[in-house]
This record gives structure tokens, C-alpha cells and sequence, in this order.
């Protein structure tokens, strides 16, 4: 084989060809890229793409190429030989159940440096992969464990790239309910990088896999990633906002109230083309969101759920109803965890009144217990920080200091926003507010009738005309500088207690 140029490109012309040029260059890297890999690329893209029907052939002697070559020695090779053939052979049962013992050998030997070399032929194998694994018969586990080895063997000498490989696991994972693995195995890997040189990915590839993650980890109940992922998939760049954008951003929503009880706005990096499209299709969300976050004691779990009837039709479609359905029914843990910022400590009875929690027909004291064995459950899981304290006659419900989202301690605006000890606290401090604004009230009142008594306005004008004539203050006045008065005068008639 000569180096002067593609002129000089090894010929293959059928099937022998191509395995006599893979075992001349073996595992030398810099011959598999210089002659074979240019060669295959002519091959696969000669007559309008037929040319790669060459690769289907069997060897002289009826042989099987991937008999011949070597899964680590020749990997390039025997990639283009096996991915060619395992997506030629969906159609034919005993086609691609013959080829099943190639793709596993192949997994767990390749050598991943030759197929670095600008290949798309990993990713048509992963996509014959998963398109074998969804064949009746086929354990979904023997799809998931291949695909597994083909992305760790793949993505071992360049880790922090993304690739396809990704993206296809981690979907193909979430096809099959398992977002346990799709964590283990994908979601959790580093990524700092998304380059075309070790796979054909694309903007939608970027876009599926960061979808794909923040469902994983929306199913196992991490909020926090949920929230990282769904927001990574809408921000990455896009002429419109693509599908899975679009559901991300809705079930990104979901995933903040199931986090924070609210919802953030948008980043501000999310491309202007993407955030136009996504406003269209929020209206439902952000309606239920915004009741959600309702600080008005009248919204309560049957607001929600007239809400979501509404909206029934669309969340069904977007199948969020089981999320919608957890935020429904955590709705009261959420109103339970505000008063945490409010208050230090309140009777189950005060919780009860405060959160109008009392269902029609329902007695008071059945509300009670209710709450209290909610409270019960919420503390064992560990979702409110609080503690319960027996107490006659209610049972009293203390928050921890971490509960509570304003600052506790310190001086200005941070302690004023102490919560208070307990609901008589506020009571007591809302009688002594409408006290003082009764006296407000009174001494409005007192200062305009002082104003229209026609003695005062007389002693007044008098007062005035003595500075002038120097008879009150400064210089030839008594009391204080010049311009002042020597002291305050009242008439009898005014000079009275105003509170009286």
C-alpha cells in the first residue's frame, strides 16, 4: 500500500478485499488510519451508498468475515462489518439472532483508539442494539448490558465527552423503567465536552440526553438534579424550541414546586428563539403553579385539583398526571412547612385554624387528629423539620430553626424577620396594632379640631407678628435664637389632654 495520495487508496471490490486490506494494517493505528479507514469511507459512499452492500457479503469459501477478522486486532474492520450487517438484518429473525454472539464479543474486546477515528459506525451499532433489544424474545436487560460496555469501552480514554452512545443508554434505559441504571451507568459520568470527532452528535442528541436525565432522576425523587438537567436541555441553543424542550420546561416546573413550592423564571442564557416558543405551550403549568404557590389560605387541595381538571386534557397528553398528583397531595406539607417561617412553635389546633384545614362535614377534632397523624408521617420521613410535643389540649408542633427560610437571628431587617413564638403572639400583637391605630384615629381627629378653633388661629397669627416686631426670641426677645419663640403658648381652650 502506498502513502502518495486517496489516488492510491486500497480497491475494494468486494468483501476479500476488504478483509485483505483490515489484516495487512492490523492493529497499526497509523495504517488503519491511513488506508483503511479513507478506503471504507469510499466504499460505504460509492454508488449513492450501495457501495457498502459489499460488507454483507460472505468470504470465499462461503465464510463468515467476522470469522476472519479480529474483534481487538482488526476493530475498525469488523465494526463496519457487524453494524452494516446487524442493520440489514432487523427484518430477518435468524439473521440478527446469528449475530447476537458477534456483538457481544465485539463490546468486550474492541479497541477503542481505532474506532476514535472519526466512525460512525458505533453509533449505527448502538442503534441496531437497542432496535434488536425491543425484538419479542429479547431480554430488555441484554440491551442494557450491551450498550452499557459499548459506551464504558468506548468513552474510557476520553472521559467528559458526550456522545452519542450516551444518549441512546440513557433513553433506551428510560424506555425500559430503569432510572436507577441510567443513573449509575450514564447520567452520573462527568461531561465537559460534546465533540463530532468521536460521534455524529447532534443539538437534538445534547437536547434527548439531557431529557432523558432530568426524567431519570424526576422518577427517583432527586429534585435538585432534576431541576440541572431539565434546565441544561432547554438551554442549549435551537433556531426553535425542539419537543423535548418544550416538556422539559414544563416538567421543569414541576420539578421546582416539588423542590421549593415556586417556580424561577427562565435562565437568562436560554436562547431568545427557544424561550418566545416555550411561553406558548406554559399557560397550563404556570396556572397551576401560581396556585400552588398561593400564600391565600382559601387555596387548598380542592383549588389544585380544580385546577388540574382544567387543564386535564393537556397534562394527561404531557403524562405528568402522576406528578401533578404528588404535588396535590403534598400540598399540605408545603403550607405546613411555610408557617415554619412564620411561627416557632403552634398547637396542632392553631394549625388546623391558620390552614383552614377542616373538610366540609368534617368535625373539628377529626381534623385534628387527621393533621396530627399527617405531622407524624411527615417528621418520621424526614420531611419537616419539626418536632411534636404532647400538650392538653392539643399536642404542640415545634419547627427547628432550619425550617424556617428568612433569617433568624442578627440585627435590622434579619431580626425582624423572627418568627413568632405562637399564634397568640400574633393575637396579641394585632390587638396592640388596631389599639394604636385607634389612637392615630382620635388624635387626627383632636389635631383638626384644634385647627378650626378661631382663638387659636387669632393667638397664632399674633405669634407670628411678634417675631417680626422682635418681641419673641433673639435679639430683644427672651428664650433661644433669633427668629425662635421664647415658648410654646396655649390657649385655655385648647390646652387640653387630646386623649381624653
Amino acid at each position: 500500500m502506498s502513502s502518495s495520495g486517496s489516488s492510491s487508496l486500497p480497491r475494494m471490490s468486494n468483501i476479500d478485499d476488504v478483509l485483505a486490506v483490515a489484516i495487512e494494517c492490523g492493529s497499526d493505528l497509523a495504517k488503519v488510519a491511513q488506508y483503511l479507514l479513507p478506503a471504507l469511507i469510499k466504499l460505504c459512499n460509492s454508488h449513492h451508498g450501495k457501495g457498502q452492500d459489499v460488507l454483507l457479503q460472505a468470504a470465499q469459501g462461503n465464510r463468515d468475515p467476522l470469522t476472519i477478522v479480529d474483534a481487538q486486532e482488526h476493530s475498525l474492520a469488523y465494526v463496519y462489518i457487524l453494524a452494516t450487517r446487524a442493520n440489514d438484518s432487523l427484518e430477518d429473525a435468524t439473521a440478527w439472532r446469528d449475530l447476537v454472539p458477534y456483538i457481544d464479543v465485539f463490546v468486550s474486546h474492541f479497541r477503542a483508539q481505532q474506532l476514535h477515528l472519526e466512525n460512525p459506525k458505533v453509533h449505527d451499532l448502538a442503534v441496531a442494539i437497542t432496535a434488536i433489544a425491543a425484538k419479542k424474545g429479547v431480554d430488555p436487560k441484554w440491551g442494557a448490558e450491551t450498550l452499557n460496555a459499548l459506551l464504558y469501552r468506548f468513552t474510557s480514554p476520553i472521559p467528559g465527552q458526550l456522545t452519542t452512545l450516551h444518549t441512546i443508554l440513557a433513553t433506551y434505559l428510560m424506555g425500559i423503567d430503569q432510572p436507577g441504571f441510567a443513573h449509575q451507568w450514564v447520567l452520573s459520568r462527568p461531561l465537559t465536552d460534546a465533540s463530532r470527532r468521536y460521534s455524529p452528535i447532534r443539538a437534538t442528541d445534547v437536547i434527548e440526553y439531557f431529557y432523558a436525565g432530568g426524567c431519570a432522576y424526576l422518577q427517583l425523587g432527586d429534585w435538585d438534579r432534576a431541576e440541572s438537567f431539565f434546565e441544561q436541555c432547554i438551554t442549549v441553543p435551537a433556531h426553535s424550541a425542539h419537543d423535548r424542550q418544550v416538556l422539559a420546561n414544563k416538567k421543569l416546573i414541576l420539578a421546582q414546586l416539588l423542590r421549593d413550592g415556586k417556580i424561577k423564571a427562565l435562565p437568562s442564557y436560554v436562547s431568545p428563539p427557544v424561550a418566545r416558543n416555550l411561553r406558548r405551550f406554559m399557560q397550563p403549568y404556570t396556572a397551576f403553579a401560581d396556585t400552588y404557590a398561593s400564600k391565600d389560605r382559601g387555596i387548598t387541595q380542592s383549588s389544585l385539583e380544580e385546577v388540574a381538571s382544567i387543564h386535564a386534557s393537556v397534562f394527561d397528553t404531557d403524562g405528568v398526571v402522576p406528578l401533578i398528583t404528588i404535588l396535590i397531595q403534598r400540598h399540605p406539607l408545603r403550607r405546613i412547612q411555610r408557617l415554619g417561617n412564620s411561627f416557632t412553635k403552634l398547637s396542632i389546633r392553631d394549625v388546623v385554624a391558620v390552614l383552614a384545614l377542616v373538610g366540609a362535614q368534617e368535625a373539628v377534632s377529626d381534623a385534628e387528629q387527621r393533621v396530627l397523624a399527617l405531622l407524624q408521617q411527615l417528621i418520621a420521613n424526614g420531611e419537616l423539620q419539626a418536632t411534636l410535643t404532647p400538650h392538653d389540649p392539643s399536642p404542640i408542633l415545634t419547627f427547628n430553626p432550619s425550617t424556617a427560610v428568612l433569617p433568624a437571628s442578627g440585627g435590622g431587617a434579619a431580626a425582624a424577620a423572627k418568627p413568632f413564638a405562637s399564634l397568640e403572639s400574633i393575637a396579641t400583637l394585632s390587638q396592640q396594632m388596631h389599639l394604636l391605630q385607634q389612637w392615630n384615629t382620635r388624635l387626627d381627629a383632636k389635631e383638626r379640631e384644634i385647627a378650626r378653633s378661631a382663638k387659636y388661629v387669632q393667638k397664632q397669627q399674633s405669634a407670628i407678628n411678634a417675631v417680626g416686631a422682635g418681641r419673641m426670641g433673639g435679639p430683644g426677645g427672651q428664650g433661644g435664637p433669633a427668629g425662635w419663640a421664647g415658648g410654646m403658648m396655649f390657649d385655655d381652650d385648647v390646652n387640653e389632654d387630646v386623649f381624653a
